[in-house]
């Protein structure tokens, strides 16, 4: 390529991207004001929340004494007006006591009322616990539609003579889920002593 070649071919490449410049501004700028019309409303619109979460939630366990094997069921009502299905249910326990035993199987389910004697489904929840010992998470499948009351049912033993208490959380189905935070539960379990 002589002299004269290589100035023409700077000269059209400066010619050319005084031309793209400008162009590419434009794109830019319609790209960031569509990203900013469009992106938070339709986030914020497929965003799944309950319109009123669960509130009536309670723990059972007829077992009230240290070491002993207990039926604990934690029983949820999903309100008629909640707008969406409960998807899971998350139990922290509160505190510096030992870590609850919610047993090695997955849960049983069955919908209704409490009933201490009720028999469950397996395989319809499946439950996991933390690391710790101190969070329990169960994904309901297929989720629990609103106006029902879901009880799930686990198998363990007692721990040590204590109050022992957990935060809940409610996750409804959707995508992008909003967590609701639920009531505290308590549950006191006894010295063996105390009933002598």
């Amino acid at each position: 390529m002589d002299a004269t070649e290589w100035q023409a071919s700077i000269n059209l490449r400066s010619v050319g991207m005084t031309r793209v410049r400008p162009l590419n501004r434009i794109v830019a700028s319609l790209l960031s004001a569509a990203a900013l019309l469009v992106g938070p409303s339709s986030e914020a619109e497929e965003r799944a929340f309950f319109r009123s979460p669960p509130t009536a939630v309670s723990l059972h366990n007829p077992a009230s004494t240290e070491n002993q094997r207990n039926r604990t069921t934690i029983s949820v009502v999903v309100p008629d007006n909640a707008g969406t299905a409960l998807q899971e249910v998350i139990l922290y326990q509160i505190g510096n006591t030992e870590p609850w035993n919610w047993g090695r199987k997955q849960p049983e389910l069955y919908l209704g009322n409490y009933g201490m004697r009720k028999k469950g489904e397996t395989g319809l929840a499946t439950a996991s616990v933390s690391d710790k010992g101190d969070e329990l998470t169960i994904r309901l499948e297929p989720p629990i539609e609103p106006g029902q009351q879901v009880n799930l049912i686990f198998r363990g033993t007692n721990p040590d003579a204590d109050i022992y208490m957990w935060s809940t959380s409610f996750v409804p189905a959707g995508d992008n889920p909003r967590v609701s935070d639920g009531p505290t539960l308590r549950q006191h379990v006894y010295r063996i002593e105390s009933f002598n």
